[in-house]
């Protein structure tokens, strides 16, 4: 503030009467503590909606830690033979439609294509991620491996992505 200033507001602050600068006074300050507490309630509600979250993260990483044990008990169950491969794109895109529907995520495939030698890329949508690792742990029944994952959360349990697929020996 500059010194003309400065001293214009000094004097007209002597110049109210004592009740005057009171209820000024208890006016600033009621202003004040409305502020504080604004800033104080929205960073309660901050950390109450960071703590849920929290939560819900907790939750769907022991959900993922069960379903990592659950995948691992299926791969080492195995199978006696191994599942035949299938003989061209065509087939293996039906093999993968077949394992989507069986485990609910037909729907939710918004792109299918070959993806050199023998390879398939898989870009879902809003999956459920429950239902899309069964479906992926249903693939190697099918001939199919996840050569590589991708996911996205989009919503609680849900999930888009991208799947690269490989069927048959490597090269």
């Amino acid at each position: 503030m500059s010194g003309g200033r400065a001293a214009a507001l000094r004097g007209w602050w002597r110049a109210l009467a004592p009740r005057e600068r009171r209820a000024l006074a208890a006016g600033a300050g009621t202003l004040l503590g409305l502020a504080l507490l604004a800033g104080w309630l929205e960073l309660r509600d901050a950390r109450m909606r960071a703590v849920a979250e929290l939560r819900a993260q907790e939750a769907l990483a022991a959900w993922i830690e069960r379903a990592a044990g659950e995948a691992r008990r299926l791969r080492s169950a195995g199978r006696a033979r191994p599942a035949p491969v299938p003989a061209g794109p065509a087939e293996a895109m039906a093999r993968v439609e077949a394992a989507a529907r069986a485990a609910g995520v037909a729907g939710r495939i918004r792109a299918m294509r070959p993806a050199g030698g023998r390879a398939l890329e898989v870009r879902v949508e809003d999956a459920p991620y429950g239902r899309l690792l069964r479906w992926l742990a249903r693939l190697p029944a099918d001939g199919l491996a996840v050569r590589r994952l991708a996911l996205a959360r989009r919503a609680a349990g849900r999930v888009d992505g991208t799947v690269l697929l490989a069927y048959g020996p490597p090269g």
